[in-house]
């Protein structure tokens, strides 16, 4: 599946937000920081509720500002994912726009509306746009918060904060 949408924040914003995006999954996925730099070939795994790694995801292609490639792998199953960006000239110069090309491809996906009528099919084509268009808007709010310097964090990151804030209550009484 693909979607191609033009946003109002330049490629290397969009760019940004999106690999520190990608850091924050890293780190939820295997509760380890992310390295600083995010690179091609950078491979990590998605843990399960026991602990083992069971989703092993690579970034195959980065090409900064203008493309990434993400492919997962599980089982049999596997999912890949591709951003093409092209800057989109504005009507001023202080204007900047990013056209981005998202394409998505899942194996599961291809076999579950392989199963389908073709009402059904539609129904869950459509759902699944749905969800790619809202991880773009969600990368593209986050390249907005940035420039207002509010900066991401994963989960991890933000309970670690909250307990240090709640022990710092305490111990402070």
């Amino acid at each position: 599946m693909k979607i191609v949408r033009t946003f109002d924040v330049s490629a290397e914003e969009f760019f940004d937000a999106l690999v520190s995006k990608l850091r924050i999954e890293i780190e939820d996925a295997s509760d380890v920081p992310a390295t600083v730099n995010v690179a091609a070939g950078t491979v990590y795994y998605a843990r399960n509720a026991a602990g083992t790694p069971c989703i092993r995801t690579r970034i195959s292609k980065l090409e900064r500002p203008r493309r990434m490639v993400i492919e997962a792998r599980d089982g049999n199953e596997w999912a890949r994912t591709e951003y093409i960006l092209e800057p989109v000239p504005g009507e001023s110069d202080a204007e900047q726009r990013v056209s981005v090309s998202f394409r998505q491809d899942a194996s599961a996906f291809e076999r579950m509306l392989a199963s389908k009528g073709v009402i059904r099919r539609n129904m869950a084509e459509l759902s699944y746009l749905r969800r790619m268009l809202n991880g773009l808007y969600a990368i593209e709010r986050t390249a907005r918060d940035r420039r207002q310097g509010f900066e991401p964090q994963s989960c991890r990151m933000q309970q670690k904060k909250q307990r240090f804030s709640l022990l710092k209550g305490v111990l402070h009484v």
